[in-house]
């Protein structure tokens, strides 16, 4: 096909760069997670709430929190050169 072998390279080394910030990321939910999974007062909750209620209250809180890491992907940026001057490295 011939297409654009340092073009593809970078789109690459992009994606391997969004895939290392993404397991950083599940990595710290995991060590604040396990932490609370332990809690007395997790496992009360949980033996506690109806299959309804917990559905209600998951996406209570995913879906916000999708959509703000969405916006903030799509419109704030998280690289270097973005557009929000609070995630630009200091120089």
């Amino acid at each position: 096909m011939g297409g654009n072998g340092a073009a593809e390279g970078a789109a690459g080394a992009r994606w391997r760069e969004a895939g290392k910030d993404l397991a950083r990321a599940v990595s710290g939910g995991m060590i604040v997670g396990i932490a609370l999974m332990y809690t007395v007062e997790v496992w009360w909750a949980g033996a506690n709430v109806t299959a309804s209620h917990l559905t209600v209250g998951l996406l209570a809180c995913l879906v916000p929190v999708f959509l703000v890491v969405l916006g903030s992907g799509f419109w704030g940026g998280l690289r270097a050169g973005s557009a929000t001057p609070c995630c630009r490295p200091s120089r």
